[in-house]
């Protein structure tokens, strides 16, 4: 009755109680909002009560509606400090600039959030001799593990040619495994040339299909390296370099093993 009378002011009081004592009210709020105050952005933070936490779920809210540029300028209107207050939010704000394809934007985010140790910087892979310790799908920009059966894919704590641990895949078939997945998003500036290096060993590999590195466009699925196979048999460390260019509107590529 007080918004169709126009006492904004009043309702969005009142509208502020009944959403907080009850979350799942929390969109019609955020759709009120949106639909009076959408070309004014005071208006929008008076609404909200001007709370840090309420900014930073309806910044999520203006994603969602693929209003990128008010919510991530609503965002940017938060401390730096109670930013990282509201990590799980930006947790959900980069998953949804990711699957929108705003990989740089994704990566701002992310940064506002993280410890220095698992900030991501563009065109470096994250953690690239696997030293640290993270839950694959809890880092979007870290390495996604996903093994199959009849192998094993973890972390080797003795082996490693720089550091001290590497990735090791052990095959245990005789089949060949099309389904085990070993990959990392990482954001990359656009016509841009890279190089990728990485060390190699194998032992006792017998296989007609052994494994390589592919990399591709992260929205276009563009290929854009196909590495040749690691060799078979047995073989020392060894260090291999390959040059690839990002297209023109590449944000971001998928390193896949």
């Amino acid at each position: 009755l007080l918004l169709r009378n126009g006492r904004y002011e009043e309702a969005f009081k009142e509208i502020r109680i009944a959403s907080d004592a009850d979350s799942e009210l929390r969109p019609h709020q955020f759709n009120l909002i949106w639909a009076i105050y959408s070309d004014d952005p005071e208006g929008v933070k008076n609404a909200l009560g001007q709370r840090p936490a309420a900014n930073a779920a309806f910044a999520h809210y203006l994603l969602k509606q693929k209003r990128f540029e008010e919510g991530l300028r609503l965002w940017n209107s938060i401390s730096s400090e109670e930013k990282k207050t509201y990590r799980s939010t930006a947790e959900l704000m980069v998953t949804t600039l990711r699957d929108e394809y705003r990989f740089h934007d994704a990566v701002k985010v992310w940064n506002d959030v993280a410890t220095d140790r698992y900030r991501v910087e563009l065109g470096q892979i994250f953690d690239g001799s696997f030293e640290y310790t993270v839950s694959s799908g809890e880092h979007v920009f870290g390495w996604q593990v996903q093994g199959a059966p009849h192998m094993q894919v973890g972390i080797d704590p003795e082996s490693s040619s720089s550091g001290t641990r590497s990735l090791r895949m052990r095959f245990q078939a005789r089949t060949n495994l099309d389904d085990f997945n070993v990959s990392q998003l990482v954001a990359v500036q656009p016509q841009t040339e890279y190089e990728l290096s990485y060390d190699l060993s194998t032992n006792k590999l017998q296989t007609g299909s052994a494994p390589l590195i592919k990399i591709v466009d992260a929205a276009s699925g563009v290929e854009l390296l196909n590495t040749p196979q690691a060799p078979n048999g047995t073989h020392a460390w060894n260090r291999v370099t390959y040059t690839f260019k990002t297209g023109e509107k590449t944000e971001a590529i998928v390193l896949r093993v």
